[in-house]
């Protein structure tokens, strides 16, 4: 078996999806027959400006199951966290992954299957053009509801133009595939409504090993030593920090330490509305391995999303790595992230962008500063991504076999064969 897997980000880079991706491709190492392959069409680092890891363009290893696992790594022109630069980085890795491809048939090398794992919806699209154009089955995951956030992400005018299109290629995609998988239950009900007949799976984000096998304990903070509360990941629109962090840093100045890891668009705003706050600390992307300390450091971990309608049954992968930690939680969220995070111990939830209801869960964490992470065993359990991934595995190898077609009117990379 030859599979095809279409993927934006893949470790070094920073995201989780280029970490589920990964853990991924270790899943189907074993559950692939020896003598199979696995091409990752992916891009260079570029997640993040502020993090360029070195990476190899091309990478290849046969496993001791005789699985031979391809990582190709296309470069992009330089770009920053906003629209327009990313959507001309996607297309520089569509146009790569078109022209690799037509080398590839060239050659009499051809795939049995496409994976496409995608949170902005051009990846999966990508997907489906090339499953179409060279009628392989297709397995889609999509990670988010994109032309949903469009209503949160552009003005007026520019999405009235963007949504029409972006509903489109969503339609289509959609009908290319034939399994998908989604990482929440309302993602599957959302694609349900949209394609009725499609086989829809719920493959959850997960808690890598490494966090599940790392001691993150430290004795509670001296008294007069400040209480340290980190936030990392994205600071994006999404997640909407400059709209409630500069307060509660504001109002805790001498008591507590805000350090932010991260980058993303929103980042800027974020450092001009607390550029004179001596307590909030600014660090770039981490590697994993720095991150662990910093998370072992940490006496409160932060995790807060914007008050968009769209964001209610978004459930940020953040949510599983900082339980794994055992750390106190402070999550402003709704939706279904409130839902989950209320059932673990040693989490206080407020209302997003509540900067009144953050201080009172701050205040709450500060007096209650102990390991949770026994009392998190179940949950944890439940989402090991290794056991996660495993089942998508098993579903990309032994389904999603069958080929579905439909017309479209290819209006981007009309150079494909």
């Amino acid at each position: 078996m030859n599979l095809l897997i279409l993927s934006y980000y893949y470790p070094p880079d920073l995201s989780a999806g280029s970490f589920r991706c990964q853990a991924l491709v270790a899943a189907l190492i074993q559950k692939m027959p020896s003598g199979s392959t696995i091409t990752v069409l992916t891009t260079e680092p570029n997640r993040y400006t502020s993090h360029r890891a070195a990476a190899s363009e091309r990478e290849s290893a046969t496993t001791e199951r005789g699985v031979t696992v391809e990582i190709i790594r296309f470069k992009l022109p330089p770009h920053h966290s906003r629209a327009l630069h990313q959507a001309l980085g996607f297309l520089a890795y569509g146009r790569q992954v078109v022209g690799w491809l037509k080398q590839q048939k060239n050659r009499g090398k051809n795939h049995d299957k496409v994976f496409a794992t995608s949170s902005r919806l051009q990846t999966a699209f990508l997907g489906a053009l090339v499953a179409r154009l060279y009628r392989l089955p297709l397995v889609l995951e999509l990670r988010d509801l994109f032309v949903e956030n469009l209503h949160s992400l552009f003005a007026p005018p520019l999405r009235f133009f963007l949504l029409p299109i972006f509903k489109m290629m969503e339609a289509w995609t959609l009908r290319q595939a034939s399994l998908l998988s989604v990482v929440t239950p309302a993602f599957a009900d959302h694609y349900r409504r949209m394609r009725p007949n499609l086989p829809i799976i719920v493959i959850e984000n997960g808690v890598d090993s490494k966090f599940l096998t790392t001691d993150f304990a430290k004795p509670p903070p001296a008294v007069g030593t400040k209480i340290r509360v980190v936030y990392a990941g994205n600071i994006g629109e999404g997640q909407g920090l400059e709209r409630v962090l500069p307060e509660l840093a504001r109002a805790r100045l001498f008591s507590h330490q805000f350090i932010i890891i991260g980058d993303g668009g929103r980042a800027v705003a974020l450092a001009e509305a607390t550029v004179q706050l001596p307590n909030v600390e600014f660090l770039p992307p981490l590697p994993r391995r720095l991150l662990l300390d910093h998370y072992r450091a940490a006496d409160v971990l932060f995790l807060h999303l914007n008050d968009y309608a769209s964001l209610q049954s978004v459930i940020p992968s953040k949510i599983f790595e900082y339980a794994a930690t055992g750390k106190f939680i402070v999550a402003g969220v709704s939706g279904m992230a409130s839902r989950i995070v209320r059932g673990l111990a040693g989490v206080v939830v407020f209302d997003p962008c509540d900067a009144i209801g953050g201080l009172k869960a701050i205040d709450q964490a500060s007096l209650a500063l102990y390991d949770y992470r026994d009392s998190r065993r179940e949950f944890l359990a439940r989402y090991d991504r290794a056991t996660l991934m495993e089942q998508l595995a098993s579903e990309i190898v032994g389904g999603g076999g069958i080929l579905m077609l439909s017309g479209f009117a290819f209006i981007l990379l009309p150079t494909l064969p």
